[in-house]
């Protein structure tokens, strides 16, 4: 074997075992996932509950897919054998597209979320009731609404109550450093539409990236002298 298809054999290796290390992690991510969604359930609202497990649910199904496909396309690879080579493309190909559908889908209702937050106003949030706005002032780390931090609850804690043993936004102090609500809301959703797109980006860069080398892998024999057919080699 010389130099170039030495190289290009280490290449598909290395892309293999990224691809393998990125379903390692998606399976771990599933994973913590369910298990804070099963040991919370009783501090967490249905519909964070139903989002979360679907989530992990599917972090697990596409990272159990990913190790099982990445198998077959390394054994493809090494062994030259074109029909696992082309099963290979043809589940990460799968895959591709619906990590593609699904992540628009959630950037989607991500931003519709974000819009929805934009559009409220001080009287939106006064008819919250106390537990929407605990909830919403523990999760984005504030206090209020608008500039002047209208309508603080600074009661006893009703999100998470069997963990939280106080209020922060019942101190003077907290308060004082603390962001509105309107603010907080609104940089969090801009950050999280970010990270979520990069984190979807990257997936969708390497499953490409993965297509792209088991298709070359298919071809790279021509570089040793053998012709890759379904059933073996055949010397040329």
């Amino acid at each position: 074997m010389n130099r170039k298809s030495g190289f290009r054999g280490n290449t598909h290796r290395v892309v293999f075992l990224a691809l393998f290390a990125l379903a390692c992690v998606l399976l771990i991510a599933g994973a913590a996932i369910l298990k804070v969604t099963n040991d919370d359930y009783a501090s967490l609202s249905d519909n964070v509950i139903t989002l979360s497990k679907g989530v992990a649910y599917g972090l697990l199904t596409t990272g159990s897919l990913i190790v099982l496909l990445t198998l077959t396309g390394s054994i493809g690879a090494c062994t030259r054998h074109n029909f696992s080579l082309n099963i290979y493309i043809f589940g990460m190909a799968i895959i591709f597209i619906a990590a593609l559908a699904g992540g628009i889908h959630f950037l989607i209702q991500l931003r519709s979320n974000a819009n929805q937050w934009s559009s409220l106003t001080i009287s939106d949030w006064q008819s919250f009731t106390d537990a929407d706005r605990d909830t919403d002032q523990f999760l984005f780390s504030c206090c209020g609404f608008g500039a002047n931090q209208t309508g603080i609850y600074s009661g006893t804690p009703l999100y998470d109550s069997s963990s939280r043993s106080e209020n922060s936004c019942a101190s003077s102090d907290f308060v004082a450093t603390a962001p509105n609500c309107y603010s907080s809301g609104n940089s969090f959703y801009n950050h999280y539409t970010v990270i979520s797109g990069v984190v979807f980006g990257g997936i969708l860069l390497f499953v490409l990236t993965g297509i792209a080398s088991a298709d070359h892998a298919k071809f790279r024999t021509v570089d040793v002298g053998y012709q890759v057919v379904h059933e073996g080699f055949v010397q040329v």
